[in-house]
């Protein structure tokens, strides 16, 4: 029992200090989030769905200037797939590292892992036989499915928390990479990927 509080101890002050500093660390693969520590260490927004009115968006992005409802706008709303000024803000307040969460009625749905390798960084999930490496090293248990049109690989991922598999994809280019979890590949039809970007969207770009 003691053992126990002094983990939960210690892990609360890792994710406190961690936001203190503006810098976000999770492993690129998270099979288990804990939605408390998430309340409480993210922002939580809208995500603006008209069908779904009950997703939130949990981001460490700090809030709009203007309106603290709305998360800050750094995708163009006229240029929507340019993530140009999202990854700089990344790099800039996170040191390139970053995780948002979509939650529904407390049931987190979907996650967005985003790192930003330096060039001295070893990339460790730019080849099919790192990452499945990885899923071994971690004892994640894992089917690959297929690649996707870019090439990057789309993974079954064993939760025993859960009977329902996560879908995964798994997308390194160069110095970048980005994670896309579905916590219960019934929800792929939802398109999260696209909705986890939406609220930052916004017709002028904020500092």
């Amino acid at each position: 029992m003691r053992n126990n509080i002094f983990y939960y101890t210690l892990v609360s002050f890792f994710f406190f200090s961690c936001k203190n500093n503006n810098v976000i660390l999770e492993e690129p693969i998270n099979l288990y989030p804990d939605k408390e520590l998430i309340k409480k260490q993210y922002n939580k927004y809208s995500i603006f769905d008209p069908f779904h009115i009950n997703d939130s968006i949990y981001t460490p992005i700090k809030h709009r200037e203007n309106d603290v409802r709305m998360p800050k706008g750094i995708i163009k709303a006229t240029d929507p797939y340019n993530l140009e000024f999202f990854n700089k803000y990344i790099v800039d307040n996170f040191e390139g590292t970053y995780s948002s969460y979509i939650v529904r009625n407390d049931s987190i749905l979907y996650r967005y892992y985003f790192r930003q390798y330096k060039k001295e960084n070893e990339q460790n999930f730019n080849t099919k036989n790192k990452i499945e490496s990885y899923f071994n090293k971690n004892k994640i248990g894992f089917k690959f499915i297929k690649y996707t049109d870019y090439k990057a690989p789309v993974y079954l991922l064993g939760n025993v928390k859960n009977t329902d598999s996560l879908f995964c994809i798994i997308d390194s280019q160069d110095l970048t990479l980005k994670v896309h979890i579905t916590y219960n590949v019934k929800d792929t039809i939802y398109h999260l990927p696209s909705k986890s970007l939406n609220p930052f969207r916004a017709m002028e770009i904020e500092n």
